[in-house]
């Protein structure tokens, strides 16, 4: 935030400001130069922090922390003259805080891996059953709790199935210590090709999220295991947006992450089949396509900026 203040007199006067949150400190340079040049603001919501941060535990609702967060959230809708948002469940969100519905528009992240048309089809992958869950390692996913489920099911223990975590954050100490086999391995981060490899040798992406009250992220893991064609086991909240998108890309398998064992239990009928496998791979491949690309965000981008600048362009 400090850096940014200090770097507004060289910014010069664009016909639009974009800013995206996090970083959410950062609004505040952000309101106050679209103030004092009189340029139309973008705010691009990828998280929303101070729920995140009361939801997961990091501030008190009662502190000064949250309060002041809650200000600022408050006066950057006020001063923004447009709202994108990548979660019908964000819209929902900010239209339950006074936040007038014309003002937000819904733009899904794109993807930022593609499918390899040369890849074996799902259901054709050999080996036993593995499960890939890449990202962050954080308070939200509940992974230790995945963990103590998958390693305790016989019929994933009779069947050789592996769980992948690739990632690391500030739960992966205690993740790593609900590891009680061989069957669950910590590879770090990956990237490039050692995560291609992990994605061509993967039978299912995994989505984890274990928290209640609002929603205050998509996990982008999901955009990237439907573009790949990795069909997805998501142990969510019915209602929230993991699950949403997952039901109508018809890409995967939904579980309520408040009960965990339903977790091994979409593993379990997902490989029953090698045909639903590589169907539902399919599938999240074509929502992909039409929801997931950058060309379709470019697209939300351009009609705001024309709309807020008056341009019609």
């Amino acid at each position: 935030m400090a850096s940014q203040m200090a770097s507004l007199p060289f910014l010069g006067s664009p016909d639009v400001l974009i800013s995206v949150t996090p970083s959410f400190p950062a609004l505040f340079p952000g309101i106050v130069n679209s103030r004092l040049r009189r340029v139309p603001w973008i705010l691009w919501i990828q998280d929303i922090l101070p729920d995140g941060a009361a939801t997961t535990g990091y501030v008190e609702q009662e502190g000064v922390a949250y309060r002041s967060s809650r200000q600022l959230e408050s006066a950057a809708y006020r001063s923004s003259s447009h709202i994108i948002v990548l979660s019908e469940s964000f819209c929902n969100n900010l239209t339950e805080k006074g936040v007038p519905a014309g003002k937000i528009s819904l733009a899904y992240n794109p993807a930022t891996m593609s499918y390899d048309p040369d890849a074996p089809m799902r259901g054709d992958v050999p080996g036993p059953p593995r499960v890939l869950c890449m990202g962050n390692i954080g308070k939200s996913q509940g992974l230790a709790q995945i963990v103590k489920v998958f390693e305790s099911d016989e019929r994933l223990a009779n069947a050789g199935a592996e769980l992948a975590l690739a990632g690391a954050g500030v739960a992966e100490d205690e993740v790593r210590a609900a590891i009680t086999t061989d069957r669950v391995k910590m590879l770090g981060v990956l990237g490039g090709a050692d995560l291609k490899a992990e994605i061509d040798r993967s039978h299912l992406g995994a989505v984890t999220q274990a928290y209640s009250g609002g929603e205050f992220n998509v996990p982008s893991k999901l955009m990237n295991y439907l573009a790949v064609g990795l069909p997805v086991v998501a142990s969510v909240r019915p209602e929230s947006e993991a699950a949403r998108i997952v039901n109508e890309s018809s890409g995967g398998w939904v579980s309520d992450s408040a009960d965990p064992t339903g977790f091994v239990e979409s593993i379990v009928e997902a490989m029953a089949s090698p045909e639903e496998l590589t169907r539902r791979s399919q599938s999240g491949v074509e929502f992909a396509k039409n929801n997931l690309s950058v060309e379709v965000l470019a697209a939300k981008f351009e009609v705001a900026m024309a709309d807020v600048t008056g341009s019609g362009k």
